[in-house]
């Protein structure tokens, strides 16, 4: 995922300019394993506040259409970020979950306490975005590594010598 979004761009419907963005339009695949988000604080859109402001990122792993369950809240960022500010955090998409599409949240709002941040609660100002993802099963990258028959340069093919490899998961 790599977007930015700011003051005065109009995004996609249902997207609110310097409130809300939607993503939604492209899926991003994510396979299960573990993945690092870099969130950066630009300007303010209505003037310079000076508060700081935290942020929080959910994954729907149950696709019910809302954030609420146990494990939901894969990253939290403390109220300690200020404009120009780079927070990175890295989550772990679990091995049990279920695969398929579904939604991720990310918001960062002035004076947010990520810990206690429910996904539609309000705050005076900051961002939330959404985005498709497809969860899908650990990314498995197979390629021939050794070829055992033939094991000459001289090979003929025909029925009674098939070729026999080595298959190992590299990814």
């Amino acid at each position: 995922l790599n977007s930015s979004s700011d003051c005065s761009t109009a995004l996609p419907a249902p997207s609110i300019t310097s409130r809300y963005s939607s993503y939604v339009g492209t899926t991003h695949f994510l396979p299960i394993g573990t993945y690092t988000i870099s969130l950066t604080r630009g300007p303010d859109c209505n003037g310079a506040h000076g508060s700081s402001a935290g942020a929080v990122v959910f994954i729907d792993y149950n696709h019910d259409l809302d954030w609420d369950d146990a494990n939901e809240r894969v990253l939290v960022f403390a109220n300690s970020i200020n404009q120009g500010d780079v927070v990175t955090g890295t989550f772990t998409v679990p091995s049990n979950v279920l695969v398929g599409q579904t939604r991720l949240r990310v918001m960062l709002g002035e004076n947010m306490v990520g810990s206690s941040q429910g996904a539609c609660n309000n705050f005076t100002w900051g961002e939330t975005e959404d985005y498709a993802l497809f969860i899908r099963a650990k990314k498995y990258d197979y390629a021939a590594t050794q070829i055992l028959n033939p094991d000459t340069l001289g090979f003929c093919a025909d029925v009674s010598n098939k070729p026999i490899c080595r298959v190992s998961n590299v990814g």
